[in-house]
């Protein structure tokens, strides 16, 4: 055989060997792959599948009897409270320049309207005046521009302001900054006013953005949840309650936020719930009328939360204080209502967004959409809200 035919049938050989050497080992290592066993994710000492795991059925009757008073506590660190209550200062536009009573110009009562954090003392009565009620608050405003017209200078207990229109209503009385903001020209923090400028129909935002989360540990029923999500929530009941100082402020959990940062709490969920509510009962003084009309429609057979009453201890940095008494409410974003209600939690989840929810204006109106909602779907549904 000659040389060349040799060394060209000797490369061919070495070549198969070498794809072959290459495949085996290829194969070898997908095999040591399949068989090396998973690095195991170090769960925190508190973890409990039953309570924590995801692969647990939301328990309702544990956390939504009505029968009994819940209580839940939550731990803040002292800055990451620090960094919530700052944050809520842009959020909600400074009413610092209205004072509500004391010596000279201001309104009957005392304190200073504006943000306090829950659990400290709301407004301090000012000689000879008893706090402020917002009713008698609002009346006021509204009579002093009762015969002037949209944006004229008013005074309010002799406080500066201009005459502002809300969502269509009679014109009210308020600073300048405060109305700019609530009208959507801009103020503290970012803009404000109605929601997507749709001319009074939508609801009045009296918040510049949603509040920050920061990582809380959660303690129940002799079990601990770490690093969970928390921050403020609401509009007119956040607003409010810093505008009365009474410091009861709403609030929502979320499980599993942080399971970027730490994965050790992956798939956190509590007692099957990934994301509860937590609302302040504000202007309710029976403090049950969410839980109730909530029970009232499920009754009647429209699908609606689930709610339950939750005396709400949190500590800061200063021992456990009492923050109130709050309704936990299952959001329904969360998909264990859908589930439990709907047989799925697939679709389109819409949240009503203003007086009505008529879902008129704009084509969709003030129906906003909330999960489940990929924006190409959206469209099709505006047809439907169409009159």
């Amino acid at each position: 055989m000659p040389l060349r035919t040799v060394l060209r049938e000797s490369n061919r050989w070495l070549a198969a060997l070498a794809l072959a050497a290459g495949v085996a080992w290829t194969h070898a290592a997908a095999v040591a792959g399949q068989d090396a066993p998973q690095r195991a994710v170090r769960r925190p000492a508190s973890w409990d599948p039953a309570s924590h795991g995801s692969s647990v059925k939301p328990d309702y009757p544990r956390l939504f009897s009505t029968d009994v008073v819940h209580e839940i506590r939550i731990v803040i660190a002292a800055n990451s409270f620090k960094a919530m209550q700052d944050d809520l200062r842009e959020v909600i536009p400074s009413f610092g320049a209205m004072r509500m009573g004391g010596p000279g110009p201001g309104l009957p009562g005392g304190g200073v309207v504006g943000p306090v954090a829950p659990g400290q003392p709301g407004p301090v009565p000012g000689p000879g005046g008893a706090p402020v009620q917002l009713p008698q608050l609002f009346a006021s405003a509204v009579n002093a521009c009762s015969e002037k017209a949209v944006s004229a200078a008013c005074s309010l207990e002799g406080t500066a302001g201009q005459c502002t229109e809300l969502g269509g209503g009679p014109l009210v009385c308020v600073p300048p900054a405060l109305g700019n903001f609530l009208v959507g020209r801009g103020g503290p923090g970012g803009p404000g006013g109605f929601d997507g400028g749709r001319g009074g129909r939508g609801a009045i935002r009296l918040t510049t953005r949603d509040p920050m989360y920061v990582p809380v540990t959660v303690q129940y029923d002799g079990k601990v949840w770490t690093n969970v999500g928390m921050r403020y929530k609401g509009n007119s009941s956040l607003a409010m309650s810093g505008a009365t100082g009474g410091g009861k402020i709403p609030f929502r959990l979320d499980f599993d936020r942080y399971e970027k940062d730490s994965p050790e709490i992956t798939d956190q969920r509590f007692y099957g719930f990934n994301k509860l509510t937590f609302s302040s009962n504000f202007g309710d003084d029976s403090q049950v009328r969410e839980a109730f009309a909530t029970e009232v429609f499920r009754d009647r057979g429209v699908p609606a939360p689930r709610a339950a009453f939750y005396r709400v201890m949190v500590d800061t940095g200063d021992g456990p204080q009492y923050w109130g008494l709050y309704t936990m409410v299952e959001d329904p974003a969360d998909g264990a209502m859908l589930q439990a209600q709907f047989g799925k939690s697939s679709g389109n989840l819409y949240k009503p967004d203003g007086p009505g929810a008529d879902g008129v204006a704009g084509g969709g109106g003030n129906v906003a959409p909330v999960a489940h909602q990929p924006e190409e779907r959206v469209g099709r549904h505006r047809v439907l809200l169409r009159p």
